[in-house]
């Protein structure tokens, strides 16, 4: 008798050193045994994913999902593999269920934030992101996330209070300074959002660019002075 377990962790050991043709070899014995083997649709569907089969990996990692769909790895890569194939409606919709089944699953949120704003449809995240909040309020990274959906929400307060939340979690937290002083600056809390924008960027100059594209498209040549002398003092030049 075909010991599937021991073909799918055969194929796993391949896959992982990055030999997928043999690992293929060893999934497709697996399933051959077993046709409708969960993990194994699944670990296939991931390699023809990787090989750019984006149709047959929805459907092999689609038919996994239906035998186990309380898995939210699964539902991760059924989501990546339909917006590989610009199914980006389904796509949106398995990482919005992989992040309901798995809170702490930051890459299925990120995937939803990113699928969802590709679609034009990023506030669209929020109540997820509220949900998953909720569920794990100690997550700089997803009070963040929260943050941005509830600012393309025009919940600009709500958003506020997310990235502050975010910054209380963890305190220097490049990305939330930068969003906070964007959204203070949509409140024209100009000079706070100056000292957010200039926070931000003495931990990540790169920011400099984006906080003075924001400044100059208000017209605020003073206010984009005042932080282009910012940058300097903080470069020392």
């Amino acid at each position: 008798m075909t010991n599937v377990r021991s073909l799918l962790e055969q194929g796993l050991a391949h896959h992982r050193a990055g030999r997928r043709d043999e690992a293929e070899g060893f999934y497709r014995r697996a399933l051959e045994a077993e046709p409708e083997n969960a993990n194994g649709l699944h670990l296939l569907g991931v390699c023809a994913l990787e090989a750019g089969r984006n149709e047959e990996a929805a459907d092999l990692i689609g038919r996994a999902v239906a035998r186990n769909p309380k898995n939210a790895n699964m539902r991760v890569h059924l989501g990546s593999a339909l917006r590989a194939g610009g199914r980006l409606e389904e796509a949106a919709d398995a990482y919005s269920e992989a992040a309901t089944l798995a809170p702490d699953d930051l890459e299925a949120h990120y995937h939803l934030l990113g699928t969802l704003s590709t679609l034009g449809r990023q506030r669209d995240a929020a109540p997820v992101l509220l949900a998953s909040t909720e569920r794990l309020p100690d997550s700089a990274e997803l009070h963040l996330m929260l943050g941005i959906s509830l600012r393309d929400a025009k919940d600009l307060d709500g958003a506020e209070r997310a990235y502050r939340k975010a910054l209380e979690l963890r305190p220097g937290y490049a990305e939330a300074l930068g969003n906070l002083g964007n959204v203070l600056q949509k409140q024209r809390r100009l000079d706070e959002a100056i000292e957010n924008y200039r926070a931000a960027i003495a931990i990540r100059p790169e920011f400099f660019r984006q906080a003075a594209s924001n400044l100059a498209s208000m017209g605020r040549g003073r206010i984009w002075l005042k932080l282009s002398a910012a940058r300097n003092y903080l470069s020392g030049t």
